[in-house]
């Protein structure tokens, strides 16, 4: 690869890391604000998720940065096992994330009405952050059934005939 390619795709690694930062910062700092306006047990299960979420989200965000701020001096040493373990750690966050999101929709929609008025915080909270993933979840949708028909077209484009 090319030395302009690599510092490009670098600089494009450490934004994206850097949005992704950014936004867990501020879902950190919003779920223990929640949380600590409003402690008591109304609707425990709504607590339950938001502190998982707020352990999820901090256990990403420090690998993240650690990785990013370790990545320029110890690029052979973090390519090898720990990338392997970096990856995989990820992959399950992300997995337990799709997990802990049906929970969330179910003790959301379950929810105790008495504790609405309460727990208005942690409900309002819980419910633009699930209005949030339901929207990246549809744009993720379009955008891979967008890329596969972009695929479909661009080899049916480029693939020719044996006559010519």
């Amino acid at each position: 690869m090319e030395e302009k390619r690599k510092v490009r795709m670098s600089k494009y690694r450490v934004a994206t890391s850097t949005i992704l930062c950014l936004i867990e910062l501020a879902y950190i700092s919003s779920i223990s604000y929640v949380l600590t306006v409003n402690p008591g047990d109304c609707n425990t299960p709504i607590r339950l998720w938001l502190e998982v979420l707020l352990l999820i989200f901090a256990i990403h965000f420090i690998l993240l940065v650690s990785t990013e701020i370790l990545m320029p001096y110890y690029t052979k040493f973090l390519s090898g096992k720990i990338c392997a373990f970096s990856a995989s750690l990820n992959a399950f966050l992300c997995f337990f994330m799709v997990v802990w999101f049906v929970f969330g929709n179910y003790w959301y929609y379950n929810a105790d009405a008495n504790c609405s008025v309460q727990f208005y915080e942690g409900e309002a909270i819980l419910f633009a952050i699930l209005i949030i993933y339901y929207v990246f979840l549809g744009s993720a949708c379009c955008l891979g059934c967008l890329l596969l028909i972009l695929i479909s077209l661009g080899s049916g484009i480029t693939n020719r005939d044996g006559e010519f």
